[in-house]
């Protein structure tokens, strides 16, 4: 991402309400340039976020990370924010360098296998 480029950060807990926020009216992708990334933090299950994605990607060439975001309390890692997201690893790369300049920031890619992940609740 470009320095000029801004991310997108949205929390969502309410799978019912995804596609009227991201299209509705007065939708979050109306904003977005294409080559944006948009990292979401939520309780959707992984059809609904796949889903998501794909809109974005057909719709406006937008791209989604599903990520944590928290702030480091051990030693090694006060002052320092840091978000684990899960997706594809180019987007991974250009949300890493963009968040990395604007702040203290740990990015990593959570590589989870997804059947594992169901098992484990996740």
């Amino acid at each position: 991402m470009a320095s000029s480029d801004a991310a997108l950060v949205v929390v969502l807990s309410d799978a019912g309400g995804v596609d009227e926020l991201f299209f509705g009216v007065e939708g979050i992708a109306k904003g977005l340039r294409a080559g944006s990334i948009v990292l979401i933090r939520s309780t959707l299950l992984l059809s609904q976020l796949e889903k998501l994605e794909q809109k974005l990607t057909d719709e406006k060439d937008v791209f989604l990370l599903d990520g944590y975001i928290f702030s480091g309390l051990s030693d090694e890692l006060k002052q320092q924010i840091i978000i684990v997201a899960s997706g594809r690893q180019d987007v991974s790369e250009r949300a890493r360098k963009f968040f990395h300049s604007l702040y203290n920031t740990a990015f990593t890619l959570l590589k989870v296998n997804f059947a594992l992940a169901a098992n484990l609740g996740w």
